[in-house]
């Protein structure tokens, strides 16, 4: 998974997708992680906060991380 998406409209309507996507190749033993490296001051709905409201949400059972220099994602 890339980037965190609370804000980007384009991918809010796979986010029940990709849940499903991910728990499939779980299950295949394919380790999947989210990394969220967006500005949080810019963007506030994609702070580690938000962002695990939303993975509680839509049932995601990966880890999500935050890349808070951006040097990652």
């Amino acid at each position: 998974m890339s980037n965190g998406f609370n804000k980007f409209y384009y991918v809010k309507h796979i986010q029940e997708y990709f849940s499903g996507l991910v728990k499939e190749y779980q299950v295949r033993g394919v380790a999947v992680v989210g990394i969220n490296s967006n500005d949080v001051d810019t963007y506030l709905d994609d702070s580690p906060e938000m962002m695990a409201k939303v993975s509680k949400e839509l049932g995601y059972t990966l880890p999500y991380l935050y890349d808070e220099t951006q040097e990652v994602a």
